[in-house]
């Protein structure tokens, strides 16, 4: 599919309006286009009937149509280039009251009320000055009752101050603190897509705190027992940074002392492998970035270490946000994973049978426990400044890494070299417990690089039948 410039776009709208029409381009493309950013989703209002309007543009454009809310006729067009690719959301509704001044003000923030009469010489429309606002870096509500008619608008002020740098002023700090008693106004499921929308944003510390600084995070995660916000702070910065050093390109600047140099000189040979693994998420609907920092936010939110209590935990916060089932495994997994890593990390040594069995518990989740694990030892080590350590731990993790990405067939999923009815074949005897326990060994043995063979797999089994 061919993929449209916003002028490109524009010019389709144009062919399918009829002049008896009027269209406005509003909202974030418009806040977009003056900043220079890329523009994915297009809001368009128009004075008119919208159906046919988008079942046009679906035509010309080869796109999909869909009718949004029947009620307030929206309609959107959707152009999806691959799986890969941020698809282009093209959305059309009836202009709310009586002008488009109206429904400028009856929008969230200033920055976001602004329109283009594209039929018109590209005229920018903007009556309460959004785009000096933006200059300036100032965010504003269009009116007072803005947050009041909803809620979620305050977490999308949080979202717009710290994806644009904005200051708010006075007027809306003020509101965000007095909707507190409103929050169950809005649904918790835009309360979550606008949360995993901030942590995305790659600044979660910042979003954390003003999350916390207008209870937001109180709303969404309600703690189970006290717990230390300072600590929280600590633990989200420190896996955001992992994260980034190892999973994101290659940053010279946040790589330059001496514990996140080393991380990136021994794992950094996994840093496409681990790239595709985090940015592959066709199974869960948020990023799996995002669902590690969640997980983080949430355990230490929750004011729980007891791994069973704090499990069990996630999976209500889960349910509660409504995740999916997927995400819910997952992100209690991951917590699971990272008892298991430090248990193993305690011992002398660790096999290829002992890697084999923590990824065949814990799965995908394996990895994220193994960046939980790498983020918390990170910064103990950085306080205790003991390279060695951190030398011998690394080389630990590139092992478990190296078994997953590049060695999956022989130590993470091996075909084994007899199966159960091979042995009680080859051993003449009734099926019970011991070929389990017989096969299991084989296994053990296989992965360990002891035996390699058919014939030294059966001459195992014949030491084992006793």
């Amino acid at each position: 599919m061919k993929k449209y410039t916003y002028n490109e776009i524009f010019e389709e709208v144009r062919k399918v309006v009829p002049s008896s029409m009027q269209i406005y381009l509003v909202g974030g493309a418009v806040r977009d286009m003056l900043l220079g950013k890329q523009i994915n989703d297009y809001d368009f209002v128009i004075e008119g009937l919208v159906r046919p309007v988008g079942k046009k543009l679906a035509d010309n454009l080869k796109g999909k149509y869909y009718v949004l809310d029947d009620d307030r006729d929206m309609v959107r067009v959707l152009l999806r280039y691959s799986d890969k690719e941020k698809p282009i959301c093209i959305d059309i509704a009836q202009l709310q009251g009586e002008s488009l001044e109206k429904d400028l003000f009856g929008r969230d923030f200033t920055i976001n009320a602004i329109a283009v009469d594209f039929l018109k010489n590209n005229r920018f429309i903007d009556p309460m000055g959004g785009a000096t606002d933006l200059r300036e870096k100032q965010l504003r509500m269009c009116n007072l009752r803005s947050l009041k008619d909803d809620p979620l608008r305050g977490m999308r002020a949080i979202r717009m101050a710290v994806e644009f740098g904005l200051e708010m002023d006075s007027q809306l700090s003020a509101e965000l603190h007095a909707i507190r008693p409103l929050l169950k106004k809005a649904s918790i499921e835009r309360y979550r897509d606008e949360f995993f929308k901030i942590l995305s944003l790659g600044k979660a510390v910042l979003s954390v705190q003003l999350l916390e600084k207008f209870g937001f995070l109180d709303y969404i995660l309600p703690s189970v027992d006290p717990y230390n916000f300072d600590l929280l702070i600590v633990a989200v910065r420190r896996i955001e940074h992992f994260l980034a050093i190892l999973t994101l390109p290659f940053d010279e600047a946040i790589t330059s002392n001496l514990v996140s140099g080393l991380a990136v000189l021994k794992l950094g040979s996994f840093r496409d492998q681990l790239s595709a693994f985090y940015d592959l998420n066709s199974q869960i609907p948020h990023n799996r970035r995002d669902l590690v920092l969640y997980t983080v936010i949430a355990c230490m939110k929750s004011g729980l270490t007891e791994k069973s209590k704090l499990e069990k935990q996630l999976k209500v916060y889960g349910k509660q946000l409504l995740l999916s089932t997927n995400e819910i495994n997952i992100s209690s997994g991951m917590v699971g994973a990272t008892l298991d890593i430090k248990k193993l990390f305690s011992q002398e040594s660790i096999s290829n049978y002992q890697i084999h069995r923590y990824f065949h518990k814990r799965r995908t989740a394996g990895i994220d426990g193994l960046m939980l694990f790498l983020a918390e030892s990170g910064c103990v080590i950085q306080e205790n400044c003991d390279p060695a350590e951190w030398n011998a731990l690394l080389d630990c993790i590139a092992r478990f890494l190296d078994s997953w990405f590049n060695c999956y067939a022989e130590i993470i999923d091996p075909k084994p070299l007899l199966s159960g009815n091979e042995i009680r074949a080859f051993l003449q005897i009734p099926e019970s417990p011991l070929i389990g326990k017989i096969k299991n060994a084989i296994l053990e043995a296989q992965i360990n690089n002891q035996i390699t063979t058919v014939e030294e797999a059966q001459a195992l089994a014949g030491s084992l039948n006793i």
